[in-house]
This record gives structure tokens, C-alpha cells and sequence, in this order.
């Protein structure tokens, strides 16, 4: 019995979803142990953290659908990856440039804009994917996609302890944008493989 059940022609599809569930949740888990620490060095904030995340998605996901509706998914999707690089750009300036410990709010917003993004980009992951397989694939495929999205989480939090003492959690934000942007290319040739 094969370990892996993919039939013949899923190859391509397969390691192409392989591969952006990888970066995806690798660039992701980077920057969780930076939340940790903004969490730890603001316990007493905790809940309006937690306030505040709750108060941002309802705010979100209504825009979030109204864009879905409006742009065809080879836009959409790399559209919305390319955002979030763009915010992580402005945070890991803020924490590269202030010795790492940039001010109480830019700590806050990270705090937030993380939680937000985990949301977004991995549910969008999964769209993209029950788009691209068919139910019987999908049963068949999804668990070994998946294990690409694990190793990916397990890659990520060693890759910050092995640098974050060399290169600060600015520099573990750069690192963690090179795989999101890889993440968004996987996106993108997965979905012109499937238009033609």
C-alpha cells in the first residue's frame, strides 16, 4: 500500500500545495514566538488584546467577503498575501529600528494584526484548495498536504531560536516575509497550472 495514494497527473498539483502549505505556515509560526513575547511582556493587556482581535475580525470579515466577491481568485489571493507582506514590512522596520522593543502600541498591533492574519491566510489556503481538488482527491490528498503545513510549523519556531539572537525579531520578520513571498508564488503557479 503507498503511503501517499496520489494517482497519476496529481503529482504536479500535489507538490505545488505541498509547497505553499509549507512556506505559508513556516513564515506563520516564525512570528508567533515574537507575539509570545509581546504577550508575556503585556499580561495585564491580555484581555483587551483579546478585545480587540475579536472586534477586528468582525470589522474584517465583511470587507473580506465583499473583496472574494469582487475579484477573480488569481487576484484575489495573491492580493491579500502581498497586503499582509506589506504590513509585516512597516512591523519589522518598527522593531528593527527601536532596539527591539519598539513602543506599548506598535506591540499591540503586531499582537493583533498576527492573530488576524493566522485567520485569513490559512482559511484562504483551504478555499484555494477545495477549489483546486475534487471531493474524492481531497480525501485522498488533504492529509498529506497537511503534513507540508506541519513540517512547515515545526521548521519555523526552530529557524527563530537558531537566529532571533543574531538578527533580533526584525530580522526574524524579514526571513519570515522571503517564505510568505514564496508562499504567494506557489499560490500563483498553482493557479495558472490550473488555467491551462
Amino acid at each position: 500500500m503507498n503511503l501517499i495514494n496520489i494517482h497519476r497527473g496529481e503529482w504536479p498539483r500535489f507538490l505545488l500545495a505541498f509547497s505553499y502549505f509549507f512556506f505559508l505556515l513556516a513564515g506563520y509560526f516564525m512570528l508567533r514566538p515574537i507575539r509570545g513575547a509581546v504577550a508575556a511582556n503585556h499580561s495585564e493587556s491580555l484581555h483587551w488584546l483579546y478585545t480587540a482581535t475579536f472586534i477586528s475580525m468582525l470589522l474584517i470579515v465583511p470587507l473580506f467577503g465583499w473583496l472574494v466577491s469582487k475579484f477573480r481568485r488569481g487576484r484575489f489571493i495573491p492580493g491579500i498575501y502581498l497586503f499582509f507582506i506589506s504590513n509585516l514590512f512597516f512591523f519589522a522596520f518598527a522593531f528593527a529600528f527601536n532596539g527591539d522593543e519598539p513602543g506599548d502600541w506598535i506591540q499591540y498591533s503586531f499582537y493583533v494584526w498576527l492573530s488576524v492574519f493566522n485567520l485569513f491566510v490559512v482559511s484562504i489556503f483551504w478555499s484555494f484548495m477545495a477549489d483546486i481538488f475534487r471531493p474524492g482527491q481531497a480525501q485522498r490528498l488533504f492529509g498529506s498536504i497537511m503534513a507540508g503545513g506541519s513540517l512547515g510549523a515545526i521548521a519555523g519556531p526552530v529557524l527563530t531560536a537558531k537566529w532571533v539572537a543574531d538578527i533580533g525579531p526584525g530580522g526574524i520578520m524579514i526571513v519570515a516575509i522571503l517564505f510568505l513571498f514564496g508562499a504567494t508564488a506557489f499560490a500563483i503557479i498553482m493557479g495558472r497550472f490550473e488555467r491551462q
